[in-house]
């Protein structure tokens, strides 16, 4: 689980970074909450079937 809550003023977290992530889970679920105003986490990052 990754919790994000930063005050950067963009995207910290990738849709590259989480797919390489994914594939070394073998698909296992990756659960990622972005507190974040604005968000910290790259919304297309919800296209990968094992995000939650």
């Amino acid at each position: 689980m990754v919790i994000s809550a930063t005050s950067a003023p963009g995207v910290i977290l990738n849709y590259d970074e989480v797919k390489t992530i994914v594939k070394k889970r073998r698909g296992n679920p990756v659960c990622l909450m972005d507190l974040a105003l604005p968000g910290d986490i790259d919304p297309a990052i919800a296209n990968l079937m094992v995000c939650l």
